[in-house]
């Protein structure tokens, strides 16, 4: 498990690097830019990765692109857009074999942050947008794929209860965008967003690997001009309590799905998300849960099953895949389990595992660059401080009975979503 210190240092404003320095054979480099999610900007921004990747200034097609890869001894790299909180993450990165294990005289690490960089902040372009031929594949690309999210069924239903859930919240816009306005995008008014995007954001940049010092000095020098502005995080609140929203979604599909979203009504305490941590295990969250248990293995309700707490939003979201008849038997067990919980109905046994399971799964942290950078990209966007997986493993160990008992007695059912056959009475069966 990761017990050292992980380095975080300010660049520039809004610009940090967070750095550690792990024994393994391939190093990995992550960009990420944060900026604030409208209603406005969350179309434009999900099309800008597909155009940064396409070509830079100096390399200038993706055959240059690949080829340079391969001589940099087979390194990966991806452009990505992501949704967290009320925010848009760009993320580039770029693993690759570390220089220790290339023989003497062979120097790569440099070459790296220069294309990653590259790509990111010197994107190709033709006048004062980007390339045209470029644009219309990707801006059809985009097209296809928000088109297309309805065919994932399960995804599609968690979309929905994301969107009714946080409802006149930026948390309930779809990560890709509405498909209604790609056709409002054009190649210069999509160069603007993101020349905006770069001008209103903080810049967190993560490094897991050796040579930290090297590295982190060839990043640094590239960020010491003052283009960069301030930039501050909002902390969303979390979702007031409120009577059940009922949404029963129709199309055609051989599985009912269902999904269910609860609140706590207010913001949760480090110590509070710990123990979420936890009571999720117990819950749903876990091969040995009480969902998994009763719901599938017991009562055979459900096909899956599975919780997922969102720490920072103080709410918990819950979905299954049933047939038809069973919508209202999956909801009352869900509800059950859930007051039984809050009761303090938690066997030692029970509270044993699911302190087990979730250390187990904070020492795994340690088990790969990939995992390292994730823990501590979530550190620094939702604390703005660096946490060790050691610290927060220590603490699950203590978590108790009556903490869990407390805490999901905070819980209270807010949305439910089905999708179902036409024809299928939804909730009245």
């Amino acid at each position: 498990m990761i017990n050292t210190a992980i380095e975080r240092h300010k660049i520039n404003r809004s610009v940090y690097i967070n750095s550690y320095s792990g024994n393994f054979k391939r190093n990995l480099l992550s960009i990420n830019l944060v900026s604030a999610a409208t209603r406005e900007n969350i179309t434009t921004s999900s099309l800008i990765p597909y155009l940064l990747e396409r070509g830079s200034a100096n390399y200038p097609d993706l055959m240059t692109i690949r080829r340079t890869l391969c001589d940099l001894y087979g390194s990966d790299m991806s452009l990505t857009m992501s949704s967290g909180g009320g925010e848009r993450i760009l993320s580039g990165r770029i693993t690759g074999i570390s220089e220790k294990y290339l023989g003497k005289g062979v120097f790569v690490d440099d070459k790296r942050i220069d294309l990653l960089l590259d790509l990111i902040f010197n994107p190709l372009t033709d006048g004062d947008g980007f390339l045209e031929a470029w644009f219309n594949i990707d801006k059809e690309k985009h097209r296809i794929r928000i088109e297309s999210e309805i065919e994932d069924k399960r995804n599609y239903c968690l979309k929905l209860l994301r969107e009714s859930f946080f409802k006149d919240d930026v948390r309930s816009l779809p990560v890709t965008g509405f498909p209604e306005d790609i056709d409002k995008i054009t190649p210069s008014s999509l160069y603007q967003a993101y020349k905006e995007f770069l001008e209103n954001c903080k810049i967190e940049i993560v490094y897991v690997g050796d040579r930290v010092e090297s590295v982190t000095s060839r990043i640094e020098s590239f960020f010491k001009s003052d283009k960069f502005s301030d930039y501050i995080t909002e902390n969303l609140p979390a979702i007031k309590y409120g009577e059940e929203e009922l949404i029963d979604f129709k199309i055609e599909t051989q599985q009912t799905k269902i999904a269910m979203a609860y609140t706590a009504g207010r913001s949760l305490t480090d110590r509070e998300k710990t123990v979420f941590r936890v009571a999720n295990v117990v819950l749903g969250g876990s091969p040995v849960s009480r969902l998994f248990r009763n719901l599938r293995e017991i009562s055979g309700l459900c096909y899956y099953c599975d919780s997922f707490p969102n720490l920072n939003a103080g709410s918990l979201m819950i979905d299954g895949g049933i047939d038809s008849n069973n919508i209202n038997k999956f909801r009352n067990i869900v509800k059950r389990e859930i007051f039984e919980m809050a009761s303090g109905e938690i066997g030692d046994k029970e509270l044993k595992n699911a302190v087990d399971i979730t250390g187990k799964r904070l020492k795994k942290i340690s088990d790969s660059p990939a995992a390292i950078m994730r823990w501590i990209l979530n550190s620094v966007l939702n604390k703005g401080e660096i946490e060790l997986p050691l610290d927060e493993f220590r603490r699950t160990m203590t978590v108790s009975r009556q903490e869990i008992s407390e805490l999901m007695e905070l819980f209270k059912i807010k949305t439910t979503v089905i999708l179902s056959e036409p024809g299928v009475e939804g909730f009245n069966v």
